[in-house]
């Protein structure tokens, strides 16, 4: 089984104590795209930020 990966790497950075993400990338991101708790970290993202 080969490992889903998303890049979301273009605009997002860690600088000093943040992450900082694309949102338009974030939100592109779907359930196949990622391990099932990776992509519950991500929907986790979305939710505490409102982002929909």
């Amino acid at each position: 089984m080969s490992r889903p990966y998303v890049t979301i790497s273009i605009n997002d950075k860690i600088h000093e104590d943040r992450i900082i993400l694309n949102k338009e990338k974030l939100l592109s991101i779907k359930t196949k795209d990622l391990y099932s708790w990776h992509y519950e970290i991500v929907r986790s993202v979305i939710t505490d930020l409102k982002l929909i």
